[in-house]
């Protein structure tokens, strides 16, 4: 499957999103780490949709054992300039991944 197929198939609702991936998106028991962190990131930017990403940090806890994952978004502090948000990709209640976002707008 194409990676923008596969982007298709995720289902949003706010800074919330779910997805079952194929076995082609995996590698072993995990998906491919690369997918975990532009699933959190979907999750980000469905509460910051139009901000420019600045830095994107991702800390990968633990390995899926199913197919079906879920990333949850929330924002820790929106400045004049920067909105710092906070993901986590999760199968039921276990933390897969971590990933932090600072977005920003341009500065004269």
């Amino acid at each position: 499957m194409l990676f923008s197929g596969l982007l298709q198939q995720i289902q949003r609702d706010g800074g919330e999103i779910e997805l079952t991936t194929p076995e082609d998106w995996r590698q072993g028991r995990a998906i491919f780490g690369g997918l975990q962190t532009v699933l959190a990131l979907q999750a980000m930017r469905g509460l910051v949709p139009e901000l420019p990403l600045r830095t994107l940090q991702t800390t990968f806890v633990a390995p899926p054992s199913g197919d079906r994952v879920q990333a949850s978004a929330r924002v820790l502090r929106q400045g004049k300039s920067a909105t710092h948000v906070e993901a986590h990709l999760l199968e039921g209640d276990n933390v897969l991944a971590v990933v932090l976002g600072v977005f920003g707008a341009a500065r004269p």
